[in-house]
């Protein structure tokens, strides 16, 4: 994962596989998006494997950034990252993707 601040947002393109491995790096990345206080972009076109904790932790970032005000988009979804978002239900990671 690799997180990208640019002059008028944050980005982030998530790993292929997403599990308790990467949790740490994940939420570290979500944080430092979070506080630079810009549009964020999540960019999960190569997602392959997502665990529910990471797909939590999505929810979450989303949640605090709607609470600040701060926009988070899930961009480039791959069909395994719409399918698992459909099965716990968390399809509002799915809303208004580019």
């Amino acid at each position: 994962m690799n997180v990208e601040i640019l002059k008028t947002k944050s980005k982030l393109k998530l790993s292929s596989t997403l599990d308790a491995n990467i949790v740490p790096s994940l939420k570290e990345s979500l944080l430092t998006m979070i506080h630079e206080n810009k549009p964020i972009e999540i960019d999960a076109s190569t997602v392959q494997s997502i665990d529910t904790l990471c797909s939590q932790m999505l929810l979450s970032a989303s949640r605090t950034c709607h609470d600040q005000e701060i926009s988070f988009h899930v961009v480039k979804q791959s069909q395994k990252f719409i399918d698992v978002m459909k099965l716990l239900d968390m399809t509002e990671l799915l809303e208004d993707a580019a």
